[in-house]
């Protein structure tokens, strides 16, 4: 795929250096590709990785113009323009706004403003993906409090009150949404939300376990051809009904393929996205859970199948050719330990026959993981403020023959 020294000039800015930032500074730089690791947050993992130079800015979506100011300045002092990625949605919404300031000094590839602005908001993403022929779970959008009895009429419980905007709501209250088993929790969860300040919809929910969770992430090149493909499944996820994937494997779906590639070309999309599908047992169908326009925290197990995204992504957007990747491997496993050993806490309240041993064997035997690796241990270690009370936790059942 790479065949001159010179494509290694251009440095990578990656903005959000999460477990996804994280994932893309090592497929970069494990290649010899300089990364510039960039956050608002000074305690973020991937800044610790010595695959990146950090770099701290304000938060863009508090102050972007200050955010804009800095990567301007460091852009100025790059002998040869940069390369640019977002691993968030709101370093996305701020390269996306941005993007006519950005471009002089860095190359990027990603959709248009309009439909990053749509994705973001998942009402327009529904609405979108209703118009393109995506089966949905059914989904109402009711306008006031007044509105709830009737929208929600006829519709199955349990219910899923969840905000539009899904950063807007995990920074005042964590998670996805709300769980709604009768009306009265919907009125409450509805109004909980609204003296928030986050719009919010109500969706049926897709029964059936995490393993019914598949996903499909693209990436379309500049001139909007399909370049590659990455097909995975949830093996589980944290918080375990509703929250992001803590094991993770690499698996084809031809169904979810046919489906994800007809969505991403119904957009007429460019750049990289990943869409979620759960199968609905009731009705044997696959259905929308979300779309994102970006990689997701689980892009490094990508790489390990052999599809690197990082590194398409950073040819293409500065102009150099490259091969299409080969089929996938499949059966590559990633996994989040902090995260999946914070699932199985919430599990072992609810049964009593959850092993920490099947859970250990997980993270023991996974392939890559969020934060951990061999050749890069401190953001792992930057992470791992809950790691001793990970051990405490394993020592206690331990001692009491759990």
């Amino acid at each position: 795929m790479i065949n001159e020294r010179h494509q290694f000039l251009a440095k990578a800015f990656v903005l959000h250096m999460g477990a996804n930032g994280l994932g893309i500074a090592r497929s970069l730089g494990r290649i010899g590709i300089p990364v510039v690791g960039v956050d608002f947050e000074r305690n973020a993992p991937g800044l610790y990785s010595r695959f990146c130079e950090p770099l701290i800015v304000p938060n863009p979506l508090h102050d972007p113009k200050k955010a804009l100011d800095i990567l301007t300045e460091k852009g100025e002092e790059l002998e040869t323009k940069g390369m640019m990625m977002a691993a968030s949605d709101v370093f996305l919404l701020f390269l996306s706004r941005f993007r006519n300031d950005l471009s002089k000094h860095f190359s990027f590839v990603i959709p248009r403003e309009e439909i990053i602005e749509g994705i973001i908001n998942k009402k327009i993403q529904y609405k979108l993906a209703e118009n393109i022929g995506i089966p949905i779970p059914r989904t109402v959008f009711p306008d006031s409090t007044a509105d709830l009895k009737e929208e929600v009429e006829g519709m199955r419980y349990p219910l899923f009150v969840k905000p539009c905007i899904s950063h807007m709501f995990s920074q005042k209250f964590g998670g996805k949404g709300f769980i709604a088993r009768t009306f009265d929790e919907i009125e409450i969860f509805w109004q909980k939300m609204m003296n928030a300040g986050v719009e919010a919809m109500i969706q049926e929910v897709v029964l059936g376990p995490e393993t019914n969770l598949f996903g499909l992430s693209a990436y379309f090149d500049r001139n909007g051809e399909l370049a590659a493909t990455y097909l995975s499944r949830k093996i589980r996820q944290y918080p375990p009904d509703f929250g992001v994937a803590s094991v993770h494997e690499s698996m084809i779906n031809r169904e979810v393929m046919s489906i994800g590639i007809k969505y991403f070309e119904g957009l007429k999309y460019k750049g990289m996205g990943g869409v979620e599908f759960k199968f609905d047992e009731r009705d044997r169908q696959y259905k929308l859970i979300e779309m994102n326009p970006r990689t997701g925290m689980q892009n490094i197990n990508a790489t390990a199948s052999g599809i690197n995204f990082a590194l398409i992504r950073y040819l293409d957007a500065l102009g150099k050719e490259f091969d299409k990747p080969p089929a996938q491997i499949n059966g590559v496993r990633w996994a989040d330990a902090i995260a999946d050993f914070k699932s199985f806490l919430i599990r072992r309240k609810r049964e009593n026959a959850v092993s920490i041993l099947a859970f250990m064997k997980d993270w023991l035997t996974a392939d890559t993981h969020a934060f951990y690796a061999i050749d890069d241990p401190l953001p792992l270690i930057i992470r791992s403020g809950f790691g001793i009370n990970i051990i405490n936790e394993i020592i206690s059942m331990s001692k009491n023959g759990r």
